[in-house]
């Protein structure tokens, strides 16, 4: 007998798909889907105070507990220990960070200026020095 996975986290870094991914899943199994982007950002790439971003994570965890959720985003501080503990599956996209920025500079190709699906509304795709930066190794997540 097939399982039929009910609460579903994607992980990894930056470029690496765990939106696409999210999405796809979230159409396969017919489940709520959270980008954690869209509650990470305020329009124009503000960053939403921490208590908020944490009472939006509860109520969509809350509100989905029965009949089950996707959730794409590493986010540690926002309900992360929960996620992967209630999690039926747990994907961990492991690419390099090569392989990764380059998936995100194709990205930014395609969606520059526009604002993406999984992205807070108001924040158009762009790629900036801090971006590139950013860490993208398995040190930066919690397993």
């Amino acid at each position: 007998m097939e399982h039929t996975p009910k609460k579903i986290a994607v992980i990894g870094y930056s470029g690496a798909g765990k939106s696409t991914l999210a999405t796809a899943l979230g159409q396969k199994y017919e489940l709520d889907v959270l980008h954690i982007d869209c509650i990470q950002f305020l329009p124009g790439w503000a960053v939403r105070p921490a208590d908020e971003k944490a009472a939006m994570m509860t109520e969509f965890l809350d509100a989905h507990d029965a009949s089950g959720w996707v959730v794409d985003g590493n986010y540690t501080k926002l309900s992360y220990e929960r996620r992967l503990s209630e999690a039926d599956a747990v994907f961990f996209l492991d690419f390099n960070r090569f392989a990764c920025l380059i998936r995100a500079m194709r990205r930014n190709k395609q969606f520059k200026g526009k604002v993406r699906d999984s992205i807070a509304p108001g924040c158009p795709e762009k790629m900036d020095a801090a971006f590139v930066r950013m860490p993208m190794s398995s040190d930066s997540l919690v397993l």
